[in-house]
């Protein structure tokens, strides 16, 4: 586990580096990403799936994840698993954000002038002289983090990856199969000095 740990926090590491994670379920890649985001003091975003929830939702989440990024210059972490994933164009706008840090008509045009206004001054002290929407696309690619958990036993797995090609251009891909014998000897060690531990608490309230 600390191994994984230590892949998934150097590529963190790096201005907009991101991860596909493939295996199987179980092996603590959402528990991995999660510890090295806290580590890094990254925000943390992941759709929550409900009854109702499509395209219309998961343009928000973007929204709101682009503009932590691009607007206020946060780092941040944008969590999803394969689960997320109900419509074939949400990893199409996934394919298109690792792409270009954009994902085409997810603003109207009306929306870009106030949204964008405040990055002016930070684009000349930056000298930046290019389109300001560049520039808000430029920091969404320096500060944004995405990470894919995907499952390579899905049949759609290859597929997937075929057809949106920056999943693996883009992002670093780490395997994680299954637990070293190393961590399982751990994991039960821990497990059973907890079981110990909780054996003479009980002990010691009934004396």
């Amino acid at each position: 586990l600390l191994s994984y740990m230590s892949k998934v926090d150097r590529v963190l590491s790096f201005p907009g580096g991101s991860l596909l994670l493939a295996g199987r379920s179980g092996v603590g890649r959402r528990t991995v990403t999660s510890l090295v985001s806290h580590m890094h003091g990254a925000v943390l975003i992941t759709p929550k799936i409900s009854r109702g929830y499509g395209a219309k939702q998961f343009k928000n989440d973007l929204k709101y994840v682009m503009e932590l990024a691009g607007i206020e210059a946060q780092q941040v972490v944008l969590l999803l698993e394969d689960y997320q994933f109900i419509h074939a164009t949400f990893l199409e706008m996934i394919n298109s954000l690792l792409s270009s840090g954009e994902v085409p008509g997810l603003y109207k045009i009306e929306e870009l002038e106030p949204l964008l206004s405040p990055l002016k001054d930070q684009a000349s002290q930056d000298g930046f002289t290019g389109p300001i929407f560049n520039y808000f696309t430029h920091r969404i690619q320096q500060n944004l983090h995405v990470v894919l958990i995907m499952d390579s036993a899905n049949l759609n797995f290859t597929i997937n990856c075929e057809s949106n090609p920056a999943l693996y251009k883009k992002c670093q891909v780490l395997w994680m199969e299954t637990w070293s014998e190393n961590s399982m000897k751990k994991i039960a060690e821990i497990l059973l000095y907890d079981s110990d531990e909780q054996e003479k608490t009980v002990k010691t309230h009934k004396e």
